[in-house]
């Protein structure tokens, strides 16, 4: 397990802290961010928002529904299909979702993020179906989340074994939503947030494995090191594909096989810091996106301090579009 608990501040987390919480890191809430839920969930314009949700569901619902409306808005979006997703996986999301809510702008209270915080502690890991997601407001895989949290039903993982929720969630507290944190622990882009922010740690670990294999390539060719020159790719002017040829320099550095002394290889060859460059430069900006998305507000309504405000934050276009970037340049 990794070392070191993490404190959740919603303003900090990285995609190494996702990856090492995916992998079994534990986790706690800041005191600042839970002073901050705390005030943002016990104002007055908290209570407004209560109330309004509360009455847009006593309209939509009929008056034998009203009591238990959050869990019918929750368990109506658990509508996910295939085979579960791994645990990694469903832990990042959890993780996401806590910081989401740590923000302070959702108007949850603490609790809200305490029970998936303890929940990734226990090793309580919701069964969360691999498909139906839609990447924005009402995400299926945080509803199969949610539904465990609530206690609604479903199933979670526990030290291996897949358990109904009474069994899975034993001596942990009894969490009970109202309607506003019923819909913020499903409303967002936490979990292709949370597979981004995966796949950005991984991606790097790739390119690094590119590299060293560039540097093989180039003994094993006999290469020309005048594809390294520095002066050259700086007067390209791409500081990433710079880097790349400053590494390739370092591990070739004293070889006798690489050397300015025949003409210049293959593109295949002499390309490489270039080519390189642009997938490092093209992870470098979906990084700062995800990092950006690990620490905002994806939800909607949003408390801020005109209070409550009706936006379009919880949509997952800015991921998307960065991950598909990353998967091009890959």
């Amino acid at each position: 397990m990794p070392e070191g608990r993490l404190i959740l501040d919603g303003a900090q987390l990285t995609c190494e802290d996702v990856a090492s919480v995916a992998a079994g890191r534990h986790v706690e809430l800041g005191a600042a961010a839970r002073q901050a839920m705390t005030r943002a969930s016990s104002g007055e314009a908290a209570r407004s928002g209560h109330e309004v949700l509360a009455a847009k569901w006593a309209w939509l619902m009929d008056a034998e529904q009203q009591e238990g409306a959050q869990r019918i808005f929750i368990e109506g979006h658990c509508s996910g299909v295939g085979d579960p997703l791994p645990d990694a996986q469903v832990r990042a999301m959890m993780l996401v979702r806590a910081n989401v809510l740590a923000t302070g702008h959702t108007g949850c209270r603490p609790e809200a993020a305490d029970i998936l915080i303890d929940m990734l502690n226990r090793g309580v890991t919701p069964v969360v179906p691999m498909h139906g997601d839609v990447g924005a407001a009402g995400s299926v895989p945080l509803a199969h989340v949610a539904q465990v949290a609530c206690r609604y039903g479903g199933e979670a993982r526990v030290a291996g074994r897949r358990l109904p929720v009474k069994e899975a969630m034993e001596g942990l507290t009894v969490f009970e939503p109202s309607e506003v944190e019923a819909l913020s622990l499903i409303n967002g882009s936490s979990f292709a947030t949370a597979l981004g922010a995966l796949a950005v740690v991984q991606a790097e670990q790739v390119l690094s494995a590119f590299d060293a294999a560039a540097a093989l390539s180039m003994e094993t060719v006999r290469a020309d090191s005048s594809a390294l020159n520095a002066g050259a790719l700086e007067a390209r002017r791409h500081p990433h594909a710079a880097s790349v040829a400053e590494r390739l320099r370092g591990w070739v550095a004293g070889s006798t096989l690489v050397d300015k002394r025949r003409d210049p290889d293959s593109f295949s060859i002499r390309c490489t810091p270039i080519v390189h460059g642009a997938s490092w430069e093209a992870l470098a900006h979906v990084r700062s996106v995800i990092d950006r998305e690990l620490n905002g507000a994806s939800d909607n309504p949003l408390l801020v301090s005109s209070g409550w405000v009706e936006t379009g934050a919880f949509h997952g276009a800015p991921v998307a579009l960065a991950m598909d970037h990353l998967r091009a340049s890959l």
